[in-house]
């Protein structure tokens, strides 16, 4: 987390990730984004940013020699505090299926603690 000038923010290193969930299954045309994001602490909550290439990979994962990047996808995501609302309907939510969450966490690290890592298998 860096704070200049009354402004918090965390920034992360420009990286490859998988395609988004919503893409993964209907692209062929990039497989991997190559970018960065940001979260900015405002007075009213947090801003995300996102700033992304869209990349075309060769047979050995590399980025393709004839055409690298498909496109540049940025976004930007605000958060705003919600003050005097009537939360009692998530409250009584997670009270009846707080024991299956927790489940699903002991679960998931479990595999977590066996593998090295992780990934979408290829189509």
């Amino acid at each position: 987390m860096v704070s200049r000038s009354g402004v918090s923010y965390w920034q992360s290193d420009d990286r490859r990730r998988p395609l988004p969930r919503r893409e993964f299954s209907v692209r062929d045309d990039y497989q991997a984004l190559y970018g960065s994001h940001r979260i900015t602490i405002t007075p009213a909550g947090w801003t995300q940013e996102e700033d992304a290439l869209k990349l075309v990979l060769d047979e050995g994962n590399r980025p393709s020699s004839s055409q690298p990047y498909l496109a540049r996808e940025a976004g930007l995501s605000r958060y705003d505090r919600i003050l005097d609302y009537d939360f009692s309907a998530g409250d009584e939510y997670w009270q009846e299926t707080g024991a299956f969450g927790r489940g699903c966490v002991i679960i998931g690290a479990r595999f977590t603690s066996r593998r090295r890592s992780s990934g979408l298998i290829s189509r």
